[in-house]
């Protein structure tokens, strides 16, 4: 089984990765300072190139700034701390609160282009409901919406169990449903053992392999096989996945940079794989 790790993916590959900087540096735009980005932006630089890191938020991060906030995930606030530290070693230019990046590639004309714009918070049409009882996980662990409970929280892979468990801890009533037979299918026993440790003692109401079928008016309809049941709830939360940010490529691309994808833009997955992904772009462009 091969080593992997999310802090160093150099890990295991000791032996086949040089850090032999190149012999001709060249101008290299990171756009998106997310773990991904950071990773892409220190690897590039590390092998001499000249790196210009580009973030549209005024801080670094990317999601690790939600992964922080839950009950539970000082580790990812440790991780956090390291990158932002690192990167305050290196010689990457770092441009935060930057929108229109379009206009400043276009300026200053890089060799090179990774892209790591992230991803954005997917949603789903639910019959009946309101557009402003619709809330995205994202906007909740941000801090950008406060919703009033009783909350739905639909979708309990990670992101949907760190919501309901944030919102539990401040007290709110929490229901949490997910269509797949349990919580966080893709993760591993002892992060299921947690979440479900953590919903008994908070009082989360868990439907597993249950449907959103409708809202009417504040109760919803939930389905499981040809049982249906109703709840009362103020607010539904979507914790339903992401699609790719990537909508900068094609026009990068078709001016005859060189672009490369890397992290959730490609396709949102685990942060191991934003990590790899930055690091094989920043030291292989």
């Amino acid at each position: 089984m091969d080593i992997q790790c999310s802090v160093n993916p150099a890990l295991g590959r000791e032996a086949e990765i040089s850090d032999e900087r190149v012999a001709e540096p060249k101008k290299v735009f990171v756009i998106g300072a997310g773990p991904a980005g950071l990773e892409a932006a220190h690897a590039a630089w590390k092998r001499g190139h000249r790196v210009t890191l580009i973030e549209k938020e005024k801080t670094l991060g990317g999601q690790l700034n939600l992964a922080s906030i839950p009950p539970g995930r000082k580790e990812i606030a440790r991780y956090h701390r390291f990158l932002s530290s690192r990167l305050k070693t290196t010689e990457v230019k770092a441009i935060f609160g930057k929108k229109g990046v379009s206009s400043l590639v276009k300026k200053y004309r890089p060799d090179a282009v990774i892209l790591a714009s992230g991803a954005h918070p997917r949603s789903l049409a639910v019959p009946g409901l309101e557009k402003g009882r619709a809330v995205a996980a994202w906007e909740v662990l941000a801090g950008e919406k406060d919703p009033q409970g009783p909350c739905l929280v639909l979708g309990a892979g990670l992101v949907g169990c760190e919501t309901a468990d944030y919102l539990s801890e401040k007290g709110k009533k929490v229901i949490l449903v997910e269509v797949l037979p349990e919580i966080t299918m893709d993760s591993d026993g002892d992060t299921k053992a947690y979440f479900n440790m953590r919903f008994r003692k908070n009082g989360v109401t868990v439907y597993a392999g249950t449907e959103l079928r409708r809202m009417e008016g504040k109760t919803a309809v939930l389905c499981k096989g040809d049982e249906e049941s109703r709840v009362e709830a103020e607010a539904v939360i979507f914790a339903v996945g992401a699609l790719p940010d990537d909508q900068l490529y094609d026009g990068f691309a078709s001016s005859g940079l060189k672009v490369v994808k890397v992290g959730d833009c490609v396709k949102p997955r685990r942060l191991l794989n934003a990590v790899q992904e930055g690091y094989e772009a920043g030291r292989t462009i």
